[in-house]
C-alpha cells in the first residue's frame, strides 16, 4: 500500500527523538 506523509513524518520525527535522546545521554555520560 502508499505510505501517507503523515506516517511518512511521524516515522521521521521519532527518529529524530531517538537520536536526540541519545545525545543527551551520551552528553550527560550516562552510558
Amino acid at each position: 500500500g502508499l505510505v501517507s506523509i503523515g506516517d511518512l513524518v511521524k516515522d521521521i520525527i521519532s527518529e529524530q527523538k531517538f537520536i536526540i535522546d541519545q545525545l543527551e545521554h551520551y552528553i550527560r555520560g550516562d552510558r
